[in-house]
């Protein structure tokens, strides 16, 4: 039997793939793998996806970095980042344009003053839109409160995923690549749960869970202070450069409605699944909800899934000397005559010497 022909045999015949215009059919790829997993349970982050395959030619083809790739089986088109060939045998790792966010944020469109000296500001739309855009997505999605607006010290000199990352945090959630855009997914507690029966998967293992009562934050530009909801060492933790006390109530608000909820660390080797899941769905297990946040799909005769969630990010009382370190700069702080701020940056400010 040859390797198409055997591929054949234990490939879903129904999925193709695309590469630079030419469209493979299932006897021509195998081990179609795709992976994706998103930052402390997707309260903060980037979910960047990545794909892998075998596949097939008898001539030579052109997978040189950055060729676009597109599989039906997965809702978005993922760029070549690495091909090598063995006969006629290409090993293919690719990854969607969430890889792209690790680029420097341009500014060069950008001042931190207007014509008349007043300080300029931005809202999220507009420097998530110009991420988007700078990074090849069409657009971007979200749904975002906090900050109010932006500064340019916000951005300047700074990753796209460093910016997004801020933005994500201070709105308890995770950025992904999905429709081709780049979205904005909230963190949610998970409601419901859907049911994978015994015979469709391997054990299920739970290894730890930890009731959560809200949430706990230290404000990223005045660490001294923190702003907490519920019980000490079952909160959330949300710390970051805009998780004020108005971001921490609102975050609150949306993940502690209804109540104190669980949060359990868990995992399954394999699990037969229809389709592709969006991460913070939940699995019902023994009377527990079981939210995925990391996910690798096999594509064969069926998807067989590896579903896992991490422990849950407690955040912890720290001395107000503690929370100081790391950070060489306060705003609105004496530093020996030095202070920073969103607004204005590197400022000189007299020192008051007193007796």
């Amino acid at each position: 039997m040859t390797w198409r022909a055997w591929l054949s045999t234990i490939f879903n015949l129904a999925y193709t793939l695309s590469i630079n215009g030419t469209v493979y059919t299932a006897s021509d790829f195998a081990d179609m793998v795709y992976s994706i997993s998103c930052d402390k349970g997707g309260l903060q982050g980037i979910a960047t996806g990545c794909l892998t395959f075998r596949l097939y030619s008898a001539i030579d083809i052109d997978l040189t970095k950055g060729t676009a790739v597109l599989f039906s089986g997965v809702n978005t088109t993922f760029y070549i980042d690495k091909a090598d060939k063995n006969g006629h045998i290409y090993n293919v790792t690719a990854y969607d344009k969430c890889k792209n966010v690790d680029r420097e944020f341009d500014t060069s469109d950008y001042s931190q003053y207007d014509a008349q000296g007043n300080v300029n500001t931005w809202t999220k739309a507009e420097i998530v839109g110009a991420i988007a855009i700078q990074c090849g997505f069409p657009g971007a999605g979200m749904a975002m409160y906090e900050p109010s607006v932006l500064y340019f010290n916000d951005f300047h000199g700074k990753t796209c995923r460093q910016i997004l990352d801020e933005l994500a945090v201070a709105n308890a959630g995770c950025f992904y690549d999905y429709g081709r855009n780049l979205n904005f997914t909230p963190f949610y507690k998970p409601s419901t749960g859907e049911t994978i029966a015994a015979s469709q998967r391997t054990d299920i293992n739970v290894k730890s869970g930890k009731s959560i009562t809200g949430v706990y934050a230290t404000y990223g530009l005045e660490p001294n202070v923190e702003n907490v909801t519920g019980q000490a060492g079952s909160r959330i933790d949300v710390s970051g450069r805009y998780t004020n006390s108005s971001a921490v109530t609102r975050i609150s608000g949306r993940i502690m409605t209804g109540g104190a909820f669980w949060w359990y660390e868990w995992s399954v080797s394999a699990a037969v699944v229809q389709d592709i899941v969006q991460l913070g769905t939940a699995i019902s297990y023994n009377g527990k909800l079981l939210p995925i946040y990391s996910a690798r799909y096999r594509f064969g005769a069926d998807i067989v899934a590896e579903f896992s969630a991490g422990p849950a990010p407690i955040g912890e009382y720290k001395s107000k000397a503690e929370r100081k370190i790391g950070y060489c700069l306060q705003r609105d702080e004496n530093n020996g005559g030095v202070q920073i701020t969103r607004e204005c940056g590197l400022v000189l400010v007299p020192t008051i010497e007193t007796e």
